[in-house]
């Protein structure tokens, strides 16, 4: 048996077609034809009981009388010759020798189509139980090696008779054969061709299979260019699919993971290359203290950045490896949002920007609440960066039935419709460079927000910027407060 599983599958498939063929043809061979037989002899017993019945009754009226008495011989035994003729066998009537002794009944021949031998009737089994139960009796017999339809009855009017109509049954032998022999051919002809057709179907599905192995070593070796040939709608055909749909998804995957390392090492290579120069010029006897002071302030700026830089690789990392550890709480958003205004005030001021605390019902989201504040620094961060001075940024906070939202918007020059979705990609700004900082905070406030059950959008506008945050809302309402727009510290 283990040697089995290593044939390869064309030839275990046409095993089990050439299997199924040879039962399918043992069956109708052994059980079919047999039945065709069975069905043949019992039409032959159906017409020999209705020629017997219309027969009997003729010669009970001929013979007319309790003993039997021939009246008209030539007539009864013309009409057992023509009853013979259309049964194809013999016709004979019978009486009882001795009828008082039931124990040794033997019965006589009155009259016999076959007149050369009658001996062979005499002690009949089927004309014996006829005479016996005075009733119709039908059956197959088997005498001098030969197998008979037989049909005996009694003549009502004349005790003691018999009448039995026997037919071999060579005949229905005779036209079984040739349909044996026709299965058998016809069966023959059928397994070929079936294993013809069934080997030219097994190797397409083989020669399929192997394609889609060949395709899985490319891609397990990495090669991802080549597309998975997809053929038919079949099982094969939607394993290929399959294939294919993941042969696509590990491309972009493999995409992203190089795009990302480059990013990374160029973001990463800038603050180094810059600390490095710093070092270099700080190793100058000649620098005063006034720019050595500046030398070390750029520094700790470079040294900053680098922190942001590992700790949003970081957060990547967890958030790709499904590590990033997520609560979920009632949170109120507008607590949320008075914190981010207080946070980043002196900022605003110092970029000569108005960042206030806008509208906030008193709604509460399912959620984090510190993931939530960083996605809200993110948003904040974001707008601060890239918009002029003057420009107004404003933190919100509304509600529906069953969400609730943290809106970040500033009236800015806005973002173009064809870059609303690629400002949350990984390393992306909108004029298509490398991002300043991390360039990662937009790309991970999403994903957090997705891992919260909720989502980050970016409201289509072309005047102004508006970023939402939507979270599934919580049935408590926390830290209620009026709905009005309260500056919390601004600069123009």
């Amino acid at each position: 048996m283990r040697r089995l599983t290593y044939l390869p599958l064309g030839v275990k498939l046409t095993a089990v077609i050439f299997a199924a063929l040879i039962v399918a043809l043992g069956v109708v061979y052994l059980w079919v034809v047999p039945r065709l037989e069975s069905r043949l002899a019992d039409a032959k017993l159906r017409e020999l009981r209705e020629a017997a019945q219309g027969l009997a009754f003729e010669l009970d009226t001929a013979i007319g009388g309790p003993t039997p008495v021939v009246l008209d011989p030539v007539a009864r035994g013309r009409r057992l010759e023509q009853t013979a003729q259309r049964i194809s066998g013999r016709a004979i009537l019978l009486f009882r020798l001795n009828p008082v002794r039931e124990e040794v009944a033997v019965l006589g021949v009155l009259d016999d189509t076959n007149r050369l031998d009658s001996g062979d009737i005499a002690r009949d089994p089927l004309a014996l139980r006829a005479e016996s139960a005075k009733r119709l009796v039908s059956g197959r017999v088997e005498r001098d090696g030969n197998d008979y339809a037989e049909v005996a009855t009694v003549l009502p009017v004349t005790p003691g008779s018999v009448l039995l109509l026997t037919a071999p049954l060579e005949t229905l032998v005779t036209t079984a054969a040739p349909i044996r022999r026709s299965v058998l051919i016809a069966g023959a002809i059928g397994l070929a061709g079936a294993m013809a057709a069934g080997s030219l179907g097994t190797l397409r599905y083989v020669r399929r299979i192997r394609r889609l192995e060949a395709a899985a070593e490319r891609i397990a070796a990495g090669d991802l260019s080549q597309p998975v040939r997809v053929e038919g709608r079949d099982e094969i055909g939607q394993l290929a699919e399959a294939f294919e749909n993941m042969r696509a998804k590990l491309e972009g995957l493999d995409r992203a993971r190089r795009e990302f390392v480059a990013n990374a090492s160029h973001e990463l290579k800038t603050p180094l290359f810059a600390l490095g120069g710093f070092l270099e010029l700080m190793t100058e006897e000649d620098l005063d203290e006034d720019t050595r002071e500046e030398f070390t302030e750029q520094m700790a700026g470079q040294v900053e950045r680098l922190t942001r830089l590992t700790t949003d690789l970081l957060d990547l990392s967890r958030i790709d490896a499904g590590e990033l550890v997520i609560e979920q709480e009632p949170v109120s958003l507008a607590a949320v949002a008075e914190t981010i205004v207080e946070e980043f005030a002196a900022v605003a001021v110092a970029g000569e920007r108005e960042l206030v605390v806008g509208r906030t019902d008193s709604v509460a989201a399912i959620g984090d609440e510190q993931r939530i504040e960083r996605i809200g620094r993110a948003l904040v961060e974001n707008a601060l960066r890239h918009t002029p001075p003057g420009t107004r940024i404003e933190v919100s906070v509304s509600g529906t039935d069953a969400h609730a939202r943290l809106l970040v918007g500033d009236d800015g020059p806005g973002v173009r419709p064809e870059e609303a979705e690629r400002v949350f990609e990984r390393f992306y700004r909108a004029d298509g460079r490398a991002a300043h900082g991390s360039g990662l905070g937009l790309a991970i406030a999403r994903e957090t927000a997705g891992l919260m059950g909720g989502a980050l959008s970016l409201e289509p506008a072309s005047d102004n910027t508006v970023f939402v945050l939507e979270l599934a809302r919580s049935s408590e309402e926390l830290f209620p407060r009026e709905n009005d727009r309260v500056p919390v510290m601004g600069a123009r």
